[in-house]
This record gives structure tokens, C-alpha cells and sequence, in this order.
């Protein structure tokens, strides 16, 4: 994970109260006010009462004041009581509270480079993929309809929800003024948070937890920055010659322009994550295909030729900038 944020948050945060007429009446004003003082994301919100916070809270053993990270652009620090109030405007529960603390330890390492989607006009969100039983533990969706919205798996768009509220309530990346996303996205809401479908990969197929050095059914999270989800259509996988035109696709779209803009924010990343569904993988596997071949097919054909990069003013520009980086300096007399 990094440099770890460690620390305790000394300053207590103020509590606001509202009134109406009667319970209902309290929370229209409450929203009205949060609207107001840009407090909320555009949807209706629930209120934070001290109650249902200390309630969310017994999902976690980290003390409240316990610091998770600064968030930019306001560098402004995340504690698990801030989790918690913003997990609790989205209806979560308990149960959610160390999926939302490791997604925030994860975004908050400083190998994510979290103020660069923050801050950019490009309309960038977060997707988490998560591993363990901690997923079917909390009804975090790994099969149809993952990325939302569904009302049997509630987990992802709750915490998902709780990261917008986060990024936007403690980093102030408000649009125009903290954020210049021109246009945002609908992700955005929400973000992206679903459960790999470990049950579902073929025999031989290691989650991506133990691809990333972890121990095989442990609890792991890895995010991402990634712009929009894309369908792929007409893919198949019924004998060697589907496979390979369906690879050729996935291929396609992670090489296109729109996939490399993270390339430029991000070092050592990729053009964005490519979610397969257990039919699909098995049918790459029964036409001789392997992950980790499946990978290396995708790593070399989702390049840019030379001859387009030259062709294209704006790409070959960022090309050379890119270079640039790595060409060795030599100090003057050696």
C-alpha cells in the first residue's frame, strides 16, 4: 500500500441540526440545506444522525478519530467518523465499514496519485474490484448487472456512493471550482465497486488478489481510475477462431485514444479494466487460451503503431512528451 497515513484526527467535527415540522418535513430541509452549502451530490440524501453513525461504527475496531488519509484538492483528512457519516447518508450498514475504510487507504496512497482525478477535466471515477469472502459477506454483486445498479446486492452502490461523498464532502472536488471535469459522468455518482466472480474463472485462473501478491482467499481491494464502462458486443468464444476475433475486439477498444488518456495520469497503468464473464473466459479456455496468454495478446495489440503515431499531430505530440521522461540525462563532462 505505501507510505501509510497514520495518525488521529484532534479537531472535532461541528454537528448541524435541522428542524421541520415533522420527521419528514426534517429531512427535505436537511437535504435543502446540504444543496445549499454543496454538501451533497444532486441526489437525496439520509440523515447522519449521531445514532445510525455510532451504529455504523461497530463495523470497524479503528477508533473514530483514527486518520485515513488527506484528500485533495483541499487536503482536508479522512477519518473513520467521516466514513461513517458519509456511509451513513447512503444507507449502509456496519458490515460495509472495512470495505469503505480499505478503498480510502487504497485512494489516499500516494502511488495512486488520487489528485490527478480529482482535479482533471476529464470525467474520471473510481472502480474497485473486490476479493475474499468479504464480497458474498456483504451481497456485493460479482455476476449479472456488477457495475449497478441492483437492488439484491445494495453494498456497491452504497459504498461506492459513500467514496463520492467522501471525495467530494472532505477533498471539495466540486465541480468548477475543485474539480474541472467538463463534463462528469454518471459513474461518478457512484462509482464502480463490485466483487471479482472468483467461483466463476476457469480451472487454473487465479483471482486477481494472488495476481497482485496476496494470500488466495484473503480480503483484498484493488482500484482503478477508469472514464466510462463500454459494452463489447458481438464477442464469442465458441472455438479458436471467435476467440481470437473476440480478443481482437477487447483489444481494440483498450488501445483506442479514449483508453490511453490514463496513461498520461498514471504510470506503469493500463487503458482500464477488462471484465469478462464466466462464459466467455471458459470459452477462451476450451479454444487453448490461457490468462496470462489472454494478457499478453491484450498487452501487444492494444499499442499504438508508429505509423499512427506519426500520423496523428496530437498523439505524436504526447508521444515525444512522453519519451522525454525517459531519456537519460548526461551531466556536462561525462
Amino acid at each position: 500500500m505505501g507510505a501509510e497515513f497514520k495518525g488521529k484526527c484532534r479537531r472535532t467535527p461541528k454537528k448541524v441540526s435541522v428542524e421541520g415540522q415533522d420527521y419528514g418535513d426534517a429531512i427535505i430541509q436537511m437535504n435543502t440545506l446540504f444543496l445549499r452549502k454543496s454538501w451533497g451530490d444532486g441526489l437525496p440524501l439520509l440523515p447522519a444522525t449521531e445514532e445510525r453513525v455510532n451504529w455504523l461504527l461497530t463495523g470497524t475496531n479503528l477508533p473514530r478519530d483514527t486518520a485515513i488519509g488527506r484528500i485533495m484538492p483541499s487536503g482536508r483528512t479522512a477519518t473513520v467518523e467521516s466514513l461513517a457519516v458519509c456511509l451513513a447518508m447512503t444507507w449502509g450498514r456496519p458490515e460495509y465499514m472495512p470495505v469503505l475504510v480499505a478503498a480510502m487507504k487504497a485512494f489516499t496512497d500516494p502511488r495512486f496519485r488520487h489528485q490527478m482525478m480529482q482535479t482533471t477535466t476529464c470525467s474520471v471515477n473510481l472502480a474497485a474490484i473486490v476479493n475474499g469472502p468479504i464480497g458474498r459477506q456483504i451481497r456485493l454483486n460479482a455476476g449479472y448487472g456488477c457495475l449497478g445498479p441492483d437492488p439484491r446486492h445494495p453494498a456497491g452502490a452504497c459504498i461506492g456512493r459513500a467514496i463520492r461523498l467522501t471525495q467530494q464532502n472532505v477533498g471539495q472536488a466540486i465541480p468548477e471550482s475543485g474539480t474541472m471535469s467538463i463534463f462528469g459522468g454518471p459513474l461518478k455518482y457512484a462509482n464502480a465497486l463490485f466483487a471479482e466472480d472468483e467461483e466463476g474463472l476457469p480451472e487454473g485462473w487465479e483471482p486477481l488478489c494472488v495476481e497482485r501478491g496476496f494470500t488466495k482467499g484473503g480480503n483484498v481491494i484493488t482500484i482503478h481510475a477508469v472514464a466510462t464502462a463500454t459494452n463489447i458486443t458481438s464477442i464469442h468464444a465458441s472455438n479458436e477462431e471467435t476467440a481470437l476475433e473476440t480478443l481482437h475486439y477487447f483489444a481494440r477498444i483498450m488501445g483506442s485514444d479514449y483508453g490511453n488518456i490514463f496513461l498520461n495520469y498514471y504510470e506503469n497503468s493500463a487503458p482500464g479494466i477488462l471484465i469478462m464473464p464466466r462464459g466467455i473466459a471458459q470459452g477462451m479456455v476450451d479454444a487453448g487460451w490461457t490468462k496470462k496468454t489472454i494478457k499478453e495478446f491484450l498487452w501487444q495489440n492494444s499499442k499504438f503503431p508508429w505509423s499512427v503515431v506519426t500520423s496523428d499531430s496530437d498523439v505524436f505530440r504526447r508521444a515525444k512528451d512522453t519519451l522525454k521522461q525517459y531519456v537519460p540525462r548526461v551531466s556536462p563532462g561525462r
